[in-house]
């Protein structure tokens, strides 16, 4: 799943002393934007202490196109690249041997993810072949058309089938986060063990028809729904066997998506489900990422208290502009606070503030979050009376766990058929971690740790044989 939004808090990169690669040579990976994922080659030279660069855009035929503003201070990198009217412009940090960080290009944001060329090189494996059937499918939801992949097992007769949900932002169908294809492999491990798996792209993206501008997750659980159904149709299919497992925001529109129809969804498992309201979970991963970053106890109460101004103002539909004075002012003072090697990666203090207050309002404006920030996750939990699996990452810092899962398991409480797994050693994505964080996704092995999937496939293999 892509991380939800911090929609206030500016976190500006620490420096760290620790050992890191270096920066000057050739990196591979790619740039994850709106469910797409652009395969580019970066190259960096340090010419007595100048440095300068290239990229490769191979998909777009692009080879050795300059980059300007290369800047490299600590961990931190910066480098930019002119395209047309707009520039593209990459904000990251070394973290051990890989790059991540942010790409934005006009309104567009993004992220990306590099490995030095030998690292890379050394993790790409030939894919063989699957043993068993995979088909390109479609189904209707409505007037959209959503495009997926049907993973069948080999054996003959009815088998019990999982419609896989991703989480939030456009994502397609392998819910592919920095290079970490999440759906695939739970599509792959499972069908080898019995079960057919659907995973489609979101609305808008790969070969799914529809916009992401005016959906909300009420939307994607009825994009569930409409999965459920289509299975329902498909030979090799045990129609009342038919369970859904949701990441993230997933996990709230397959419980939405159940308690509308209980009797089309025979089970449920909760991925990283928040247990939290939305805007409750945002502010909690508010505070978490500015506690890291070094921010002081007074300037993380400012953060909140500015967000939940932000709340307020969104339910009344009240004027933005003294919330935009606010922000600028905080990110003026920030920049004020900005080293000089740090300045040199945000030259232009008038564009760091403007961009810095337009980026805290931009979703302010979105139908999705006006919604998310309202829902409820556990007032539909509470509902669910098929068998339940929630799935905890103990080092979870997006659905941080001791405040989602004492609500969850609350909501739960009078679900016979209901358990709950804490995952050790695991970030959202159930990844085996060091620290949990965000800034780790790009840099670890992209694989689940195996206890996740021992798990999901112990409860599964349960309830399947009842």
């Amino acid at each position: 799943m892509k991380p939800l939004s911090c929609i206030l808090f500016v976190v500006l990169s620490c420096f760290s002393a620790s050992a890191q690669t270096p920066l000057p040579g050739k990196w591979e990976g790619a740039i994850y934007i709106g469910g797409i994922n652009l395969d580019i080659i970066v190259t960096f030279h340090d010419s007595s202490g100048t440095l300068s660069g290239t990229i490769d855009i191979p998909q777009q035929g692009a080879r050795g196109l300059a980059l300007r503003n290369v800047v490299s201070a600590g961990s931190v990198v910066h480098f930019e690249l002119p395209a047309g009217l707009t520039t593209a412009i990459f904000n990251g940090t070394i973290n051990a041997d890989s790059l991540t960080g942010l790409f934005v290009q006009g309104q567009a944001q993004g992220t990306f993810a590099l490995l030095p060329s030998a690292i890379a090189g050394s993790r790409r494996t030939a894919e063989p072949p699957p043993p068993y059937p995979q088909r390109e499918v479609t189904f209707e939801n409505d007037t959209v058309t959503l495009a997926g992949t049907l993973t069948l097992p080999p054996t003959p007769g009815k088998h019990p089938a999982l419609v896989l949900l991703t989480g939030s932002g456009a994502q397609d169908r392998d819910e592919n986060v920095y290079g970490f294809k999440i759906f695939k492999q739970i599509a792959d491990t499972l069908t080898r063990r019995g079960f057919a798996v659907l995973r489609f792209d979101d609305r808008g993206v790969g070969g799914s028809t529809g916009s992401q501008a005016n959906c909300t997750t009420d939307d994607y659980a009825g994009d569930a729904l409409a999965a459920v159904k289509f299975l329902k149709s498909q030979a090799g299919i045990d129609a009342s066997r038919i369970d859904l497992l949701g990441h993230s925001e997933g996990a709230i529109a397959a419980s939405i998506a159940a308690s509308r129809d209980p009797g089309d969804v025979a089970g449920i498992v909760l991925m990283a489900g928040p247990g939290l309201r939305g805007d409750s979970l945002v502010i909690s991963q508010i505070g978490l990422m500015a506690k890291q970053a070094g921010a002081s106890a007074a300037d993380i109460q400012e953060a909140l208290s500015l967000q939940n101004a932000i709340y307020d103002a969104m339910r009344s539909n009240g004027d933005m502009s003294d919330i935009r004075k606010r922000i600028a002012l905080v990110a003026a003072r920030q920049y004020a606070e900005l080293t000089d090697e740090q300045r040199k990666s945000y030259p232009d203090s008038v564009a760091f503030v403007d961009t810095s207050a337009e980026r805290s309002l931009s979703q302010t404006r979105s139908l999705w979050f006006r919604r998310f920030i309202d829902i409820d996750p556990v007032s539909y939990v509470r509902e669910l009376r098929c068998p339940v699996l929630a799935l905890f990452g103990e080092l979870d810092q997006q659905v941080i766990l001791e405040l989602n899962r004492p609500v969850i398991q609350k909501a739960l409480s009078q679900n016979k058929n209901a358990s709950i797994v804490v995952v050790p050693n695991a970030n959202h994505l159930f990844q085996k971690a060091q620290s949990g964080s965000l800034a780790e996704y790009g840099s670890l092995q992209k694989q689940f740790t195996p206890k996740f999937l021992d798990a999901l496939l112990a409860w599964l293999e349960r309830i399947a044989s009842r």
